[in-house]
């Protein structure tokens, strides 16, 4: 039987993920497959899948007060997207910081692959793990992958590199014949 070797990290050993920048994130689907839809005369038209995909990174903006969501697009193969996280004093009263700095510190449940709570590899995480199944429900498929199983962030330092992120992702569908069997990474 032959096993695949375990997937080795591409996070930097020194950053959490958990603190207050700006993410670029692209996450692809399982064999750059198109599933979301097509370019259209250079604009990007949603299937019902795509419209899935579109509706819970929404959603996640609203559920997780940690999110700040930004500039993003569905493509046909992925998604990009400017994430920012929220620093947990923010988000909390008085009462509850206390607590919160002991769960932020505290070990990573069982199975959780290290995702610390109100990281950005926890929100991939759930995002990935809700969209696939709204996806295999639509699609009847019980088990299907949807996406890969790791995902590409840039940490966005420079404040010039935001517009930069924001027109990169903008004008992704215009360079869509161009860049389609590309990672589709910024810098």
């Amino acid at each position: 039987m032959d096993q695949k070797p375990p997937h080795k990290s591409v996070r930097l050993p020194f950053v959490a993920y958990t603190e207050p920048y700006l993410y670029f994130v692209t996450i692809c689907t399982t064999n750059r497959e198109q599933l979301f839809g097509e370019i259209q005369s250079g604009q990007m038209v949603l299937n019902d899948l795509g419209r899935i995909v579109d509706e819970e990174w929404r959603r996640s903006g609203e559920v997780r007060a940690e999110l700040i969501l930004d500039q993003f697009i569905v493509m046909p193969d992925h998604l990009h997207g400017l994430v920012g996280l929220r620093p947990a004093g923010d988000l909390l009263d008085e009462r509850d910081r206390a607590h919160s700095r002991a769960a932020l510190q505290a070990e990573p449940l069982r199975g959780s692959r290290d995702r610390a709570p109100r990281s950005l590899c926890s929100f991939i995480a759930q995002f990935k793990a809700t969209t696939t199944r709204r996806i295999n429900d639509l699609r009847r498929t019980a088990a299907a992958r949807v996406w890969q199983p790791r995902f590409y962030e840039h940490i966005i330092r420079q404040y010039e590199s935001v517009d930069k992120a924001r027109q990169y992702i903008l004008k992704n569908p215009e360079r869509w014949a161009a860049d389609q069997h590309k990672t589709g990474v910024l810098m």
